[in-house]
């Protein structure tokens, strides 16, 4: 059985986040191994363990990347 991908929008749903906070993370290598489909507009998919692993991790405030929670 293959690995399960979330598109972005399922991401942030499961993190609390916008969808373009999601993005944001995938531009700056929050999370490994996502999947780019499209040659002019790109379509985002993110493995659901690095989804996880995020949430579990902790850590991040909303749109502030890499700010403690407790900052």
């Amino acid at each position: 059985m293959g690995e399960r991908y979330l598109t972005p929008q399922e991401a942030a749903a499961r993190l609390g986040v916008s969808d373009e906070t999601i993005r944001r993370y995938i531009k700056r290598d929050v999370f490994r191994d996502v999947i780019a489909r499209g040659m002019f507009k790109k379509r985002y998919f993110v493995p659901e363990r690095e989804v996880e692993r995020v949430r579990i991790e902790g850590g991040f405030l909303g749109n502030d990347i890499g700010l403690p929670a407790n900052a």
